[in-house]
C-alpha cells in the first residue's frame, strides 16, 4: 500500500483473519447513502447504509448501519433531507471508514435539530472486514445542528464536526473511540460541512464564516485554543463540500493538488504554485449540487468518485454518483464531463451522501526495519538499511524515481538471518549518479516482501546530488581493519574536515586537516577497536560532503 504514514513494520503472530468474502475490495468505493426506496425521505431519522461500487459503478455489497442498541454499539441514523450529513471518510491508516448520525430511532421527528443532550451524536467506524463499531456517541457534539463528518487517524482517535451550537457545544471536537463527551478545538467558527486529514494534517471547511478552507492548528491537534489558518488563495464560496488534496508533485513540499465540491455549484480543481492554490479549472454546471467526492491517484493521473443532486430534491441529497479521470497532473486543466456510474433512486426514497475510498487491511510483515538511508558515492548512490526480527521473509526490491511519484525497480537484494539478528544490507545503484541530471534529487524506497508474496513499501528517502567535478575522493580498504587512506583532490589549498559516523549519522570521529591544492593521501588510524559493521565517511571540502560507505 503506498503512502502509508508509518514505515516501521511490526510483528503480528496472533493475527486473525476474516474471509475475503467478508472484506471490503482494494480499488473499491464507498457511498453513505440515507434510506430503503420506501417511504419518501423527510426530516425525520432514517436508515443509514454503506454501499460499495466498483470503479465501473457495479454494486458489490450494502452495509446496514445500527437502527437499534445492541450491546455497547449505539444506533446511527441520519436525517432524510439533512443534505450536510454523511460526509464518509477513510481514515489516514485505511483501514477504516468513520461517518456520523444520530442515537435516535428511525421516524424520531426533526432528528438534525435536537439538542445533543437528548440526542446523542453518534461517530461511528466500520473495519475492512465490515467489522462496525457505534460505541462512539457523544452529548456535546453540534448540539441543535446537524452532524456532518468525522476523521480518525487509526480507528480509534476521532475527529468530528458538525453544524450546531447549543450551549457552545458546536465545532471540531476531538474524543476517542467509546467516548460520550469530547473537547472543542477551536475558539471561532460553528458550522463545519467537512473534515480531512492528509499528511498528518486536520483540515475542516466551513460554510457561515471565514475561513472556508481552513488547516486546524498543527498536526492532529486534540486539545483547545487551535487556530483555523485559511489555505492561501482558495475562494469564500458559500457551500463547500467534500475535499481531497493529492501530492502529485515531486517538486512541491506536501500537498500539492486540491479538488472539491460545492453544493451550489460544480467540481473545481486547484493546484500550490508559489505558496497560493491557483484554479484550474471548474467541471460541471451551477445545477448539478456536488456533494461527496473522493480520489483514486495511479502515478499522476486522479480517478474522482462524486455525488450529486441528479433527478432528487436538493433538499434531500445526492442521487447520482459519478465518475471523471483526471490524467493533467499537477497544475494541469481540469476538464471532461463525469459519467454517471449508478443512481440512488428516481425519487425521494433513497439518497446519496459522501463517498470514500473502501478500506482494506494493513498488511504486517515479519520484517521490523530499524534503518535506512541512502548517499551519493562519487557516481553511484549507496542505499543501506538495517533490520531485525525476521521470520519467513523473502527479498528487497530496491526501487528508484526522479519526481517521488513513479518509481522503478533499481535490484533486489535477498533476505537472509532470522529471529532477532541484526542484519545489515546495502544496495550500490551503479553510475545513477553521474547520468541524472545536476543538482537533481532521487527518491529511494524498499518494497519489502515476504514468502506469501505480501508487500510494503518502506519510507521515501532523498539524495540531494550534488557536482563535484573539480574533485575526487576515494578511500580504501573497504571492508578495513583499523585504518582507512583517504586519496583525495581540491582546487583551493584549505583545511579539510572528515567525520565517521555509523548508519544513523552518529558522529565515531573526525579528523581535520590542512592541505595544499591538487592530490593529497592522508590516513586515518586507530579505529581497531570499532566494532563490526557498516560506516558513513563524510569528508568536507569547501563545505560540500562526498560520502563513501565503508564495512568493517
Amino acid at each position: 500500500m503506498k503512502n502509508q504514514s508509518s514505515w516501521i513494520l511490526l510483528i503480528s503472530l496472533f493475527l486473525v483473519l476474516p474471509s475475503a468474502a467478508q472484506n471490503f475490495t482494494a480499488g473499491n468505493f464507498v457511498v453513505y447513502r440515507v434510506g430503503t426506496g420506501v417511504g419518501t425521505l423527510t426530516a425525520a431519522a432514517a436508515p443509514v447504509f454503506l454501499d460499495e461500487y466498483t470503479p465501473a459503478g457495479v454494486l458489490v455489497q450494502s452495509v446496514a448501519l445500527p437502527t437499534s442498541v445492541s450491546g455497547s454499539n449505539k444506533i446511527l441514523t441520519a436525517a432524510g433531507e439533512g443534505i450536510l450529513e454523511g460526509m464518509v471518510t477513510l481514515s489516514f491508516d485505511g483501514q477504516y471508514l468513520v461517518l456520523t448520525g444520530y442515537n435516535a430511532a428511525t421516524g424520531t421527528a426533526a432528528v438534525g435539530g435536537t439538542a445533543s443532550t437528548v440526542i446523542s451524536r453518534t461517530v461511528g467506524t466500520v473495519r475492512y472486514d465490515k467489522v462496525i463499531n457505534t460505541t462512539t456517541s457523544l452529548t456535546d457534539l453540534s448540539s441543535g445542528g446537524g452532524v456532518t463528518s468525522a476523521v480518525s487517524s487509526d480507528g480509534t482517535n476521532l475527529w468530528a464536526a458538525g453544524t450546531g451550537n447549543v450551549s457552545g457545544n458546536g465545532g471540531i471536537r476531538s474524543a476517542v473511540l467509546g467516548a460520550s463527551t469530547s473537547t472543542k478545538l477551536n475558539a471561532t467558527g460553528t458550522v463545519f460541512r467537512c473534515l480531512n486529514i492528509t499528511n498528518g494534517q486536520l483540515y475542516a471547511t466551513q460554510n457561515a464564516a471565514s475561513p472556508r478552507f481552513a488547516t486546524v492548528g498543527t498536526g492532529m491537534p486534540t486539545t483547545m485554543g487551535q487556530t483555523l489558518t485559511a489555505m492561501p488563495g482558495l475562494p469564500g464560496i458559500a457551500t463547500p463540500g467534500q475535499f481531497v488534496l493529492l501530492d502529485l508533485s515531486g517538486g512541491v513540499a506536501g500537498p500539492d493538488v486540491f479538488y472539491h465540491t460545492d453544493n451550489s455549484n460544480a467540481l473545481r480543481k486547484y493546484s500550490l504554485v508559489a505558496g497560493s492554490w491557483l484554479l484550474n479549472g471548474t467541471v460541471g454546471s451551477s445545477t448539478d449540487g456536488y456533494k461527496g467526492l473522493a480520489a483514486k491517484v495511479n502515478g499522476t493521473t486522479v480517478t474522482l468518485m462524486a455525488t450529486r443532486v441528479g433527478s432528487n430534491s436538493s433538499t434531500v441529497g445526492g442521487g447520482e454518483l459519478v465518475s471523471l479521470v483526471d490524467a493533467s497532473g499537477y497544475n494541469g486543466a481540469f476538464s471532461g464531463t463525469p459519467t454517471l456510474i449508478a443512481t440512488a433512486a428516481t425519487n425521494s426514497t433513497k439518497a446519496f451522501r459522501g463517498v470514500a475510498p473502501a478500506p482494506v487491511m494493513f498488511v504486517v510483515l515479519p520484517i521490523k526495519i530499524v534503518s535506512f538511508t541512502a548517499g551519493e558515492i562519487n557516481n553511484d548512490v549507496a542505499v543501506n538499511w538495517s533490520t531485525e526480527s525476521g521470520i519467513n521473509f523473502s527479498h528487497f526490491e530496491v526501487e528508484r524515481s526522479l519526481d517521488g511519484l513513479v518509481f522503478t525497480r533499481a535490484g533486489q537484494v535477498d533476505f537472509r538471518g532470522t529471529g532477532d539478528t541484526r542484519q545489515e544490507y546495502q544496495f550500490i545503484d551503479k553510475g545513477i549518479a553521474g547520468t541524472a541530471p545536476s543538482g537533481k534529487k532521487l527518491f529511494y524506497r524498499l518494497n519489502l516482501v515476504d514468502k506469501d508474496g505480501k508487500s510494503e513499501y518502506s519510507k521515501t528517502v532523498t539524495v540531494a546530488l550534488t557536482v563535484r567535478a573539480d574533485r575526487l575522493v576515494n578511500a580504501y580498504p573497504n571492508p578495513f581493519t583499523s585504518r582507512i587512506s583517504v586519496n583525495l583532490s581540491q582546487t583551493n589549498a584549505g583545511k579539510v574536515n572528515i567525520t565517521l559516523t555509523d548508519v544513523n549519522g552518529k558522529k565515531l570521529r573526525t579528523w581535520q586537516f590542512s592541505l595544499p591544492a591538487g592530490e593529497s593521501r592522508i590516513s586515518l588510524t586507530n579505529l581497531g577497536n570499532l566494532p563490526k559493521g557498516a560506516y558513513l565517511l563524510l569528508v568536507n571540502i569547501d563545505n560540500t560532503v562526498s560520502t563513501t560507505y565503508l564495512v568493517k
